[in-house]
This record gives structure tokens, C-alpha cells and sequence, in this order.
């Protein structure tokens, strides 16, 4: 549920203050909330919660942004080529025609 609102408030962000700091505030709010994780040394409701809205809240929100980033930096054609060799990166076969043709 706080997916939801860290993405629309990332969002509004984004246009506020455009794409570059509302990516480096939601990796700072993330970083934050992996630090208030780190803290509790036994266990502590308050920065449970606070590690939740912090991180939970980010979680999702720099893909649309930082796809959006990428989609400005490789226009036209040059977008499926970053998308299309990260997905190939991914299939099991991938590994196999890479050695075929290294031979």
C-alpha cells in the first residue's frame, strides 16, 4: 500500500523538480530506510514502521524513472537494443550461443 503513494509522490517530484534529484531523493529515502533497519538492535516497533514507509515506499518508484531516463538518453531504435540484450541476458540459452560463437 505505501508502493502506492511513494509512486505518485515520486511522480509528482519528477515533475516538480524534475528527473535526475527525484531519482537521488528516492535512493536517499532508501538508503534511510536500509539504515533504519540497521539500527534496531533488538526488536523495535517505531523503526520497523519507519523502515516500511521509508524503503516500502521507494521500492517501486525509480523503474518508471529511471526506464523513462533511458527511453530519453536511447532514442528510437536504440531503446529495444538496451531493453532486448538485457532480456537475453536472462534466458538460459543465451550462455550457449555466446561460447558457439566465441568458437
Amino acid at each position: 500500500m505505501v508502493l502506492l503513494f511513494g509512486m505518485l509522490a515520486v511522480t509528482q517530484l519528477d515533475r516538480m523538480i524534475g528527473r535526475r534529484p527525484s531519482v537521488l531523493i528516492s535512493y536517499a529515502i532508501s538508503i534511510i530506510g536500509i539504515g533504519l533497519l540497521w539500527l534496531q538492535w533488538h526488536p523495535n516497533f517505531w523503526l520497523l514502521g519507519a523502515f516500511v514507509l521509508t524503503f516500502g515506499s521507494m521500492i517501486g518508484s525509480r523503474g518508471p524513472l529511471l526506464t523513462a531516463t533511458a527511453m530519453k538518453i536511447f532514442r528510437g531504435e536504440r531503446v529495444g537494443t538496451i531493453y532486448g540484450h538485457h532480456f537475453d541476458w536472462q534466458r538460459p540459452r543465451f550462455g550457449v550461443r555466446l561460447l558457439e560463437a566465441a568458437a
